[in-house]
């Protein structure tokens, strides 16, 4: 496990939340980051289109010696398949998602009705509500595609207008929770939660995700001062501001064209 990185795939910069979060609870964790910028958004492409960039990411990550991988995307997590947790499971990668983690927490919630918004894809796929469906759950999960957010949000935008009219949409009608289904809207949480009355649960799945990660890999994952890498397929305008923003520090980015 030596030199060993936690590779994390993201369309963007919405992942970026993951190794904020990451980098603070376990500050030496060595970690390998490729937003995938060239296809940005994930929500509105081919299935197919997503699954194979999917696909060839993970193979790129592991060759860089991350032996340890997080999909911080729900678009890319609701198209995982068989085949892929095959070949991660044939090279010793532990795989991770951001839908899994929400099971747990759904089924212990005492709220009813929780609302989810997110790319089109993430939403008409509606994974997370076919699983809870096939064990039986009674929880209702109220679904709204919100296919503008992602892009406006990674050009360091914000419209009211476009938040307001999603968040008060119909379908979202006496949630007692919300889901932010995209890592990017996780980086405009403290504006979607004033749409809610103090203490409404605006649920983040970054923090989720990251505590399930430490607590299964924390003893098997070497931590080192190894350099992280940041590497995006394409290089957009702001993106640099963005990255430093988020991260709060001079970050080094690379260009890959994968």
């Amino acid at each position: 496990m030596k030199n060993s990185y936690i590779g994390i795939l993201d369309s963007g910069i919405g992942g970026l939340t993951i190794v904020k979060s990451l980098k603070k609870a376990s500050p030496t964790l060595p970690i390998i980051y490729f937003g995938d910028t060239a296809n940005l958004p994930y929500g509105d492409k081919i299935p197919t289109q997503i699954y194979n960039r999917v696909k060839k990411i993970i193979r790129f990550l592991h060759k860089k010696k991350c032996n340890t991988i997080l999909i911080a995307c729900f678009t890319a997590s609701s198209l995982l398949d068989e085949a892929i947790y095959n070949y991660c499971s044939k090279n010793n990668i532990q795989l991770y998602d951001m839908i899994t983690p929400l099971y747990p927490y759904i089924i212990a919630s005492k709220k009813k009705k929780i609302g989810m918004i997110g790319t089109t894809l993430t939403i008409t796929k509606n994974i997370l509500a076919q699983k809870l469906s096939a064990i039986n759950s009674t929880k209702q999960i109220a679904t709204l595609a919100t296919p503008q957010l992602a892009t406006i949000i990674e050009q360091g935008k914000h419209s009211k207008k476009i938040l307001t009219n999603y968040l008060t949409h119909k379908n979202l009608k006496n949630i007692e929770a919300l889901i932010l289904g995209c890592t990017h809207y996780h980086l405009i949480s403290k504006k979607i939660a004033t749409y809610y009355p103090k203490n409404f649960p605006v649920v983040e799945t970054t923090n989720l995700v990251v505590e399930q990660i430490l607590k299964q890999k924390q003893k098997k994952l070497i931590q080192n001062n190894i350099a992280d890498q940041y590497i995006f397929s394409e290089h957009t305008t702001h993106l640099a501001y963005q990255v430093d923003k988020v991260l709060a520090k001079n970050t080094n980015i690379n260009i890959y064209h994968l």
